[in-house]
């Protein structure tokens, strides 16, 4: 098997929000751009295009951060997106006659840009372009007495596939960690399905006796109904965790076929009506009727949804809005089909966000939980190669994310 360097500062750059991580590399540029453009040649005391450009380039990443998540995910976002600052960095040197200098360096940071778009083809791409692009506008504008400023251009593109080979090296390694991690999972279950086989039948016998002795009317004890009952209670607590290793464990016999998902949500919300209504939660569908089918058990995904429903309702004792959308996502290969459901209520403590998934782990002990709901959920979604992920939302609440792929 294949290893990878885990390289310093791989998490920060590829585990961190896209979107933040592309707003933060492209300030830099944007003030670079902005002192090339305003130490430049032209007279500044005047309007003109040069001011405008400057104003319109810095709320350019201003009004990044208004823009939805899911645009980063897009090569039609951000593909335009990256050629925009490399032609808006070509012009401000040429504009301020500062091509022949080190600012070329910020073509760098350009290509980390585009090295987050995790696409070696695309890198390679952008390698060649910028340094055609420099090369062209150097020997345009400069006259080279310095053969050391040949070096530039090689230099340019070597680091730009470095930078593309360095993205699939840290995504490679991360699907190495989710393969193990799926591999894990199913350990945990085939174990869980063994306790949970062996101990169902013994509960059961238990839950019976305690039937028979609850109808005995000649215990001359008074706390024999009490203990009989605390006894019942616990059996049946006992139970409904056997039970939730039953859901845990079962991975075999999936009846796996293409499936409406934005049909899977309705049923799921239909189902769930009157829960809805008692707890005042108001529903938002933003489910987009163009997006392909998927491969799926429909029961399973529902108890999917069920599950996560109920979580956000949980998560908003008073009432509150839960939204549900639905759409696609082109990639290279194939696609993905997105479902994300977020609630405005209680966030997840920051500590708690890694273990959410373990089997048994819970904050609602003494309300009942289980803490197998969400461990239920990861593992059915693992056999659907589906991916979940949980974040809290930045104005309070939480929102999941599942990645369905669209091809079998």
């Amino acid at each position: 098997m294949a290893s990878f360097i885990s390289l310093p500062g791989s998490r920060l750059i590829f585990e961190l929000s896209k979107k933040s991580t592309v707003i933060a590399l492209r300030w830099p540029v944007v003030i670079i751009c902005s002192y090339l453009l305003v130490y430049g040649r032209e007279d500044w005391s005047n309007l003109t295009f040069s001011h405008v450009a400057l104003l319109f380039y810095v709320l350019s990443n201003a009004i990044l951060y208004r823009f939805d998540e899911r645009l980063f995910d897009s090569s039609y976002f951000y593909v335009p997106l990256v050629i925009f600052d490399t032609l808006v960095l070509t012009g401000s040197m040429i504009v301020s006659g500062r091509v022949s200098t080190d600012f070329y360096l910020t073509y760098f940071l350009i290509i980390i840009l585009c090295a987050m778009w995790h696409d070696f083809l695309w890198s390679i791409g952008v390698a060649v372009l910028v340094s055609i692009l420099y090369g062209f506008i150097l020997f345009q504008t400069t006259e080279i007495y310095d053969p050391t400023m040949y070096l530039r251009f090689p230099f340019l593109f070597v680091t730009s596939l470095f930078y593309g080979y360095f993205s699939q090296m840290v995504q490679g390694e991360k699907a190495l960690k989710q393969q193990a991690e799926i591999d894990r999972w199913r350990a945990v279950a085939n174990l869980a399905a063994g306790v949970a086989h062996e101990v169902k039948n013994p509960l059961a016998i238990l839950l019976q006796g305690i039937e028979y002795l609850s109808n005995q009317r000649e215990s001359n004890d008074p706390e024999a109904p009490s203990v009989l009952k605390d006894m019942k209670e616990a059996i049946q607590r006992a139970n409904a965790v056997i039970r939730g290793l039953m859901d845990f464990s079962s991975i075999a016999k999936l009846n796996i076929v293409q499936e409406d998902l934005n049909s899977i949500v309705e049923d799921s919300l239909l189902l769930l009506k009157n829960h809805f209504d008692r707890h005042h939660t108001q529903v938002i569908r933003e489910l987009r009727r163009d997006i392909p089918s998927i491969n799926a058990d429909k029961l399973r995904i529902e108890q999917v949804f069920i599950n996560l429903f109920m979580n956000a309702i949980e998560a908003m004792p008073n009432g509150g809005r839960l939204w549900v959308r639905t759409y696609a996502r082109e990639q290279k290969e194939n696609g993905m089909v997105i479902a994300e459901i977020e609630n405005e209520g209680s966030a997840i403590p920051e500590e708690v966000l890694p273990r959410i998934f373990e089997p048994f782990f819970t904050t609602k002990r003494g309300t009942g939980g289980t803490g197998l709901g969400l461990s239920v959920v990861k593992n059915i979604l693992d056999t659907h190669r589906t991916k979940i992920e949980i974040r809290n939302r930045q104005n309070g609440g939480v929102r999941v994310t599942l990645l369905f792929p669209t091809q079998p």
